[in-house]
């Protein structure tokens, strides 16, 4: 599966979500979590990925290491 991820507009969203459900006083702040608040990302039916391929030449984390890009040549 391919999704484009810019990762902030999600994170941005998945607060206001949050927060208007504190407003509505259907949530109360010490109730979110982790897992919650992962319930409110655009992933939130998958699971985790295995690699994030980056497309921007910085570090990325594969099976628990951090490896850097291959430069490229020509």
């Amino acid at each position: 599966m391919a999704t484009n991820y810019g990762g902030r507009q999600e994170i941005v969203q998945a607060c206001r979500n949050l927060a208007t459900q504190v407003q509505r006083g259907e949530l109360s702040p010490e109730e979110i979590t982790e897992e919650l608040f992962s319930q409110h990302l655009y992933t939130a039916p998958t699971h985790d990925p295995d690699l994030a391929q980056r497309t921007d030449r910085v570090l990325t984390l594969v099976d628990g290491r951090i490896v850097t890009p291959e430069p490229v040549i020509g």
